[in-house]
């Protein structure tokens, strides 16, 4: 069986890009996330189907893919949502959520900052 590893997503930088940039990145990163947890349940189908006899060097290799195909869908997860935030910032439209316009502001500010 062959687990097929999906290719990383482009993802705008979000004080630039425009609306449509990011609505298309966003549909993107749910594709990419879609198609890495196809991979990590063919990774643990593999393992499965090794058994309790494979070779622990075969069991090493496949945690380690699962373990970093989970810290790369984390990272890229992680990034897409600063965008958006940064995205939402330059837009002036804050994070949207009521009662916190003042908060929203000050961390608008200090992410454009940096």
């Amino acid at each position: 069986m062959a687990c097929e590893y999906p290719s990383l997503v482009t993802i705008p930088e979000g004080r630039e890009a425009t609306l449509e940039e990011m609505l298309e990145a966003q549909t993107a990163v749910r594709d990419y996330v879609t198609a890495m947890e196809a991979y990590l349940v063919c990774v643990n189908d593999e393992l499965t189907a090794a058994g309790d006899d494979a070779p622990e060097v075969f069991k090493s290799i496949m945690f380690s893919r699962h373990n970093v195909a989970m810290a790369e869908m984390e990272a890229i997860a992680n990034h897409f949502n600063e965008q958006i935030q940064l995205y939402r910032c330059t837009a002036g439209t804050g994070t949207g959520t009521p009662g916190q316009d003042q908060e929203a502001t000050d961390e608008c500010a200090e992410m454009l900052a940096e």
